[in-house]
């Protein structure tokens, strides 16, 4: 959906709860949202009523431990950490790529189109797959981990 499909419906979202909330905080842990979710925190710190927050899940505490379980860069889309975060929470959702099934390189533009750039959809330069559901697990688990500790500052 185009950006301001999504800001109009996050809109709608706070002004159809805002009599029974005073603060959302926008969250996202895929990469095409947020500048969008940021920037809608910053433009609209207080709308119709409630305070709103973003937090970014790209940080440090997040990223070096699984950067290390991949040993290699994390994927942008449709990659090891993806699909083994999906695997995780429901393992009949994916059917798992074969150990030899191709990636490329892509240097990714998002300000184009995905499938211009990846026909099969995947960006993951790492050049291994390593899809497991603990790796899925334990994101899941530093995320909500690092999400809580932000808003009980």
């Amino acid at each position: 959906m185009s950006e301001s499909t999504l800001e109009s419906y996050i809109k709608d979202i706070i002004a159809s709860i805002s009599d029974t909330v005073s603060e959302i905080y926008l969250i996202t842990s895929h990469g095409g949202n947020v500048n969008l979710l940021s920037n809608f925190a910053k433009n609209y710190p207080h709308y119709a009523g409630v305070n709103i927050f973003y937090i970014n899940t790209e940080v440090p505490e997040i990223d070096d431990y699984i950067l290390k379980q991949l040993q290699g860069p994390i994927d942008e889309h449709a990659g090891n950490l993806e699909i083994s975060t999906v695997y995780y929470l429901n393992q009949n959702l994916v059917s798992l790529p074969p150990k030899d099934y191709p990636k490329q390189n892509i240097n990714m533009d998002w300000s184009k189109p995905l499938m211009e750039q990846s026909k099969s959809g995947i960006v993951d330069n790492n050049p291994k797959w390593r899809i497991s559901k603990e790796l899925g697990e334990k994101f899941i688990d530093l995320t909500a981990k690092y999400i809580v500790d932000c808003i009980n500052l």
